[in-house]
């Protein structure tokens, strides 16, 4: 593979060979051209499985951004619909929605709409009472943030979605069951975390620790470290500290979020 460094004339070259072991050196030519074949063979496939689930993720991330309501603005929904008696009621979103909008302030007083899609029934100016669905749109500083199928979609002021965040599904730890022995060799592992921006999701570890009965570690990201050299730190002086030879560390949320930045 050969990567070109942008902006300086260099070329870096990384090469590789499937290693021999010492009984494969004895092989004949035939013999290691069939073995290598294999092993490319092998390689070109390891290929294939990635780009097809690198595809899979990219399809998925465009589903999430290109919902059926992406173009529905918070404050713009559409025509207003008016009673009998000229009394806003609704919003025409398109040619077959309808939606009832209720404007409140929500807990942290932040402007909110509750927009509710139901049958309209054209020929007596009413609502039905089904909904079809619903979302909470909320206004920030920096646009809007839609609350919508246990998703949170980020607008910005000029009405773009730029970001969505969605609850992400992970398998849980199998649990394994056997006779139980009191064991009091037993800590626990910290991390504390914060975002690039509020609320989109991208954090980074700043502060972490390990502790035991009587003993307690703390680590704290210097400002020109990163977030990955304070989690090796910290495992560093674990694994270095006979004192804490046979312990087992209980990491707390780790199967659901810190397994991530310990990866």
């Amino acid at each position: 593979m050969e990567y070109q460094i942008r902006d300086l004339d260099i070329d870096l070259y990384l090469m590789g060979r499937p290693w021999l072991n010492f009984d494969e050196f004895n092989l004949g030519d035939s013999e290691i051209t069939e073995m290598l074949e294999a092993q490319i063979e092998k390689e070109i496939n390891m290929s294939k499985d990635f780009n097809l689930g690198n595809k899979k993720f990219l399809d998925k991330a465009y589903n999430l951004k290109n919902y059926e309501f992406k173009n529905i603005i918070m404050d713009s929904y559409g025509d207003q619909v008016l009673d009998k008696n000229n009394n806003l009621i609704g919003y025409k979103l398109n040619e077959t929605d309808y939606a009832t909008v209720e404007t409140y302030y929500n807990e942290n007083n932040l402007l909110s709409n509750k927009v509710e899609i139901k049958e309209f029934d054209e020929n007596n100016l009413t609502f039905k009472k089904d909904i079809h669905f619903s979302w909470i749109d909320t206004k920030i500083n920096k646009g809007f943030i839609r609350y919508y199928n246990k998703k949170k979609y980020y607008y910005d002021n000029d009405d773009n979605l730029i970001n969505v965040e969605t609850i992400k599904s992970c398998q849980s730890f199998p649990l394994s069951y056997k006779d139980k022995e009191f064991n009091d060799k037993i800590g626990t592992i910290d991390f504390e975390t914060y975002g690039d921006s509020q609320g989109l999701g991208y954090h980074h570890i700043y502060a972490g620790g390990w502790a035991i009965s009587n003993h307690t570690k703390l680590f704290l990201k210097d400002e020109n470290e990163t977030g990955e050299v304070l989690v090796k730190n910290l495992f560093t002086n674990i694994f270095m500290n006979n004192k804490l030879n046979g312990y087992t560390f209980y990491v707390h949320n780790l199967g659901r979020f810190y397994s991530i930045f310990i990866k």
